[in-house]
């Protein structure tokens, strides 16, 4: 009966949605420096955006605006299949998203778990020891996505909490749940899957209009690096500014954790073998932008690709046999892992980001003509801190997808300018935004992903307005420093 509701809740949203994408356009008609092709565009947009922040219709949200970008006359049906299809992004997911299904299903993720929290210099160590399972859940979910992560660290916390004899209302347990849902934010830094996956797309066409791409080992080295430093300083905060209770803490043999009892210790050749497999692949895509011109090998290296090389790998799984057995089935993989709702979102994010960056239809001039008197001059110093306060704060209120949309938008093209005329990193901003869009747990509101902290027995609102809410300005600080001074070290 409540999903009925919901829906019926929705269809005039879709309505209101399938105007703009079809009609507003050409209502409008041209506009200052808009072309009347951008103005389809322009409702193209408004609609998509509708259709996925106010309904749980981004499926057909993406496959109204694909056709809708074909009737906007931006481009026709033929090239936006070789586009789309034709492209590297949408293969590239397919293949990455086939090997974290591997990954998961040999249950090497769990033994990397198991390892982390095992480490014996973590004994008699308690911030040591939040900090490894902060960060470990951010590792974990950078692979297989936001609620698996959470829900097998919440049953190892679980099991810590009981251990050690914690109340469950304790406040230490009410941080360490926060530190937990944090660290799954990985989810968002993994630019091959999911939303992050959108972003990145929309971000990078959005700069191949100025001749630019996103350095790929920035953006995910700076995400690291962010979430690294940021939930340290999360997991020392605990005892010392928070003043939890860490001490039952000293004397925990994670050994004992019932959560990871039922996790071997060791790998199994099998295991290990993907595990190889897996990370020669991400270190392939790392290394080879850095290697210098005539490096040895590199002639042979480098025309492998970015997304030929998760191909070659899946091809590796399905060749090499451990016990007279296939490592994996390459197709079944490839079948599980597809999200085909997530291709198509990228399909339709790609068209519009190029429209939006075309100097042809005028929506990035129209955009920068705007905003100039904002932007124009302003350093970036002051860029980035206005960036990661307001997006930050923002997004806890309302979903921070269509404020990253927004922000590449309204920013990007003058920090795309600044690289291009100083030489400062634009990677570092986009890496920065969508850190900033996706850092929510304040309300319901910010994140479809809120509800697994704020529905927890543990959790009231009085200590997340009270509590909670003071580790966002560190947050911001953290990001703004590390953003400002990676602007202008990192490619």
């Amino acid at each position: 009966m409540a999903k009925a509701a919901k829906k019926k809740i929705e269809w005039p949203i879709v309505l209101i949605a399938f105007f703009f994408m079809f009609f507003f356009g050409r209502l409008i008609g041209p506009f200052s420096v808009v072309t009347q092709v951008g103005s389809n565009v322009l409702g193209v947009f408004i609609g998509v955006i509708l259709l996925t922040v106010l309904t749980s219709q981004s499926t057909l949200a993406s496959i109204l605006g694909i056709i809708a970008m074909i009737y906007s006359g931006f481009l026709d049906s033929t090239s936006a299949v070789s586009q789309w299809m034709g492209g590297s992004t949408v293969p590239q997911l397919i293949f990455v998203s086939a090997l974290c299904v591997a990954l998961k299903e040999a249950g090497v993720i769990n033994i990397v778990v198991r390892k982390l929290l095992t480490i014996k210099l973590l004994r008699g160590h308690p911030v040591a020891l939040l900090f490894v399972l902060f960060f470990s859940s951010f590792i974990v979910s950078m692979f297989i996505g936001f609620i698996p992560t959470a829900l097998l660290f919440f049953g190892i916390y679980e099991s810590i909490r009981d251990l050690c004899g914690y109340d469950k209302y304790d406040r230490f347990c009410k941080f360490t749940l926060l530190g937990i849902y944090l660290g799954c934010m990985g989810n968002f830094c993994f630019p091959f899957k999911g939303i992050a996956l959108t972003i990145y797309t929309l971000i990078n066409t959005s700069m191949q209009g100025y001749g630019l791409n996103i350095n790929m080992f920035t953006y995910i080295f700076f995400c690291v690096l962010v979430n690294f430093i940021w939930l340290a300083i999360l997991a020392f905060m605990i005892p010392t500014v928070f003043k939890c209770n860490v001490a039952p803490l000293k004397d925990l043999d994670i050994e004992n954790v019932e959560a990871l009892k039922v996790i071997p210790k060791k790998f199994d050749k099998r295991q290990l073998v993907i595990l190889a497999i897996f990370c020669l692949s991400f270190l392939y895509i790392i290394v080879i932008p850095l290697l210098p011109q005539g490096f040895p090998g590199s002639a042979v290296l480098s025309p492998i690709g970015t997304t030929l090389i998760f191909l070659l790998a899946l091809a590796l799984l399905g060749f090499i046999q451990i016990g007279g057995k296939p490592l994996a089935n390459p197709m079944k993989l490839l079948s599980e892992g597809t999200l085909w709702n997530v291709v198509c979102i990228v399909g339709c994010f790609t068209f519009l980001g190029n429209a939006m960056a075309s100097a042809d239809v005028g929506i990035r001039d129209w955009i920068i003509m705007l905003l100039k008197p904002v932007f124009g001059n302003i350093p970036l110093p002051v860029l980035l801190l206005l960036v990661t306060v307001v997006i930050t704060i923002i997004t806890n209120i309302c979903n921070g997808t269509p404020l990253t949309l927004l922000g590449n938008a309204a920013i990007m093209p003058f920090v795309c300018q600044m690289q291009i005329d100083t030489g400062i990193s634009a990677s570092v901003t986009a890496a920065t935004l969508s850190l900033c869009a996706n850092m929510a747990f304040l309300t319901y509101a910010g994140t479809i992903y809120a509800a697994l902290l704020l529905d927890r027995d543990e959790i009231d609102n009085r200590w997340i307005w009270t509590d909670a809410v003071k580790v966002i300005p560190v947050y911001i600080a953290v990001v703004y420093v590390l953003s400002l001074i990676c602007s202008y070290v990192l490619p």
